[in-house]
């Protein structure tokens, strides 16, 4: 029988090859009473996509063109005017997704960000990645841009969707087009769990994607901007660790340091590698 307080939103999760935490993240989806929910599969050579039918999502694929465009298959494929996008490593606490729609609008934020930790860290990887959550996020408020999870409230998605060419720089790409619309972004006091476990690999990995995404953000952009817009944007990964660097020396959190150093080194590694390919692209 379906319950009676079914949360009018879709909700949305975009994987590839993520067998191994699908089914915990999409338990603690299904529990939150959403109206939908869909998982958007780029080519998972695992068992991704069939466990999450079995589950109950609806199933689409992105035909392995990146994660951009699978946010936009996504939001054309929901019944919902109301999209919050979760990751596959989020596991929702019950009642989350009541609290993101009340909050949202309690706030009037048409973009609501959560205040996303780490949880019960157990890895070095895990304490530096907790560590960079409760600095980004731990205060409520107005942002320039909102990662996953995300709740587009009222129909903002069919004005302003996803584009293919931003790449893995969907949530600053889409943000940046957002705020020029007037369109405002926060995140409210409503947490939201990472799974734990992540090695010091897995946190290379994770960072040099972000680098790319960067690259992708940068390339997209920056021809419309001002030498002082390209240096900040440029500068933005450096100045992020210089910033959340200085909180974690002065509590004491040597480890947290180091951590958020090697990610930043992860995050230039990126950008430069992706920035070589897309120009040995353009001159081809």
């Amino acid at each position: 029988m379906a319950p009676n307080n079914v949360e009018p939103v879709t909700v949305v999760v975009c994987v590839k090859d993520c067998e191994s935490m699908i089914r915990p993240c999409l338990d603690s989806i299904f529990a939150n009473h959403p109206a939908e929910v869909v998982v958007v599969d780029g080519n998972s050579r695992d068992g991704t996509a069939r466990v999450a039918a079995e589950m109950g999502a609806k199933v689409v694929s992105d035909e392995g063109r990146g994660l951009a465009y699978a946010r936009r298959i996504g939001a054309l494929s929901a019944k919902s005017e109301n999209i919050l996008y979760i990751g596959p490593d989020n596991v929702l606490p019950f009642g989350f997704i009541s609290e993101m729609m009340r909050l949202g609008r309690e706030y009037g934020f048409d973009v609501v960000g959560a205040q996303t930790r780490v949880l019960e860290p157990k890895t070095f990887s895990d304490r530096g990645l907790d560590f960079r959550w409760r600095v980004l996020m731990g205060e409520p408020g107005e942002r320039a841009v909102i990662g996953t999870p995300t709740l587009y409230r009222g129909g903002v998605l069919q004005d302003t969707n996803y584009e293919e060419r931003a790449a893995n720089a969907d949530d600053t790409d889409v943000a940046e087009r957002m705020r020029k619309k007037g369109k405002r972004l926060g995140v409210v006091p409503v947490q939201v769990f990472d799974a734990n476990g992540m090695t010091l690999g897995a946190a290379w990995r994770k960072f040099r994607w972000y680098g790319t995404g960067d690259a992708h953000f940068y390339r997209n952009h920056s021809p419309d901007w001002t030498l002082g817009r390209k240096l900040f944007s440029l500068s933005h990964p450096l100045r992020q660790t210089i910033n959340f660097g200085k909180t974690a020396l002065l509590q004491g959190e040597f480890g947290a340091f180091a951590w958020l150093v090697f990610v930043m080194a992860a995050r230039y590694a990126g950008w430069i590698r992706k920035s070589r390919e897309l120009r040995r692209r353009a001159r081809a």
